[in-house]
C-alpha cells in the first residue's frame, strides 16, 4: 500500500513539474513577437509614439489598455464596443487619443462594429473620425492612433 501511494505520488508530482517547470522557463515575452515590427512590446512603434506624444495626464483609448498603461505609461481605459460611445466616455476622462490594435493579441474580433469600420480601408477610418472632430494622428503596421481633441496642443516629452 505504501509502494502504491508513493507511485501515485510520483506521478503527481511529475505531471506538476511537466506544467510548471516550462512555464516558469519559457519566454513570456514571445506571445508579443507577432507584432509586425517583431520587437518586444515597449519598443512598438506605436507604444513609443504614445509615449512621446501623450501628455501624463491625457487618456488613451484602446483594445490593448493594459501595454498602453504598462508600457507607454499612460493612463489608458479599453475601448467599447462602439465606436459612437467614445466622445460620452471623454464626458468622463480627459480621453485624447485612441489606439486601435489590429495585431492578434488586440482580440479586434471580438469588436464586430470596429470591424467594419475598418474594413473599407483607411481613407474610410479617417473620414469616419474627421466628421467627428478627430484625425488620424499615425499610422503603423500593428496600429492606428486618432487625435480624439485635435484642437489641443500635442504635448512635449
Amino acid at each position: 500500500a505504501l509502494s502504491f501511494q508513493l507511485l501515485a505520488l510520483s506521478l503527481r508530482l511529475a505531471a506538476h513539474a511537466a506544467f510548471i517547470i516550462p512555464f516558469y522557463t519559457h519566454d513570456l515575452t514571445a506571445i508579443h513577437l507577432n507584432h509586425p515590427s517583431g520587437l518586444a512590446p515597449q519598443e512598438w512603434p506605436e507604444v513609443t509614439w504614445l509615449r512621446e506624444h501623450v501628455a501624463p495626464e491625457e487618456w488613451v483609448i484602446s483594445n490593448l489598455p493594459a501595454h498602453v498603461a504598462w508600457y507607454a505609461e499612460r493612463g489608458s481605459v479599453a475601448m467599447t464596443n462602439d465606436p459612437e460611445e467614445i466622445s460620452a466616455m471623454s464626458a468622463v476622462r480627459p480621453l485624447r487619443y485612441l489606439m486601435v490594435s489590429v495585431i492578434n493579441i488586440a482580440t479586434l474580433g471580438d469588436y464586430p462594429r470596429w470591424l467594419a469600420l475598418l474594413k473599407p480601408g483607411p481613407a474610410a477610418f479617417s473620414e469616419y473620425w474627421q466628421r467627428r472632430g478627430g484625425r488620424v494622428a499615425a499610422t503603423f503596421p500593428g496600429a492606428v492612433i486618432v487625435d480624439l481633441r485635435p484642437e489641443a496642443k500635442e504635448a512635449v516629452k
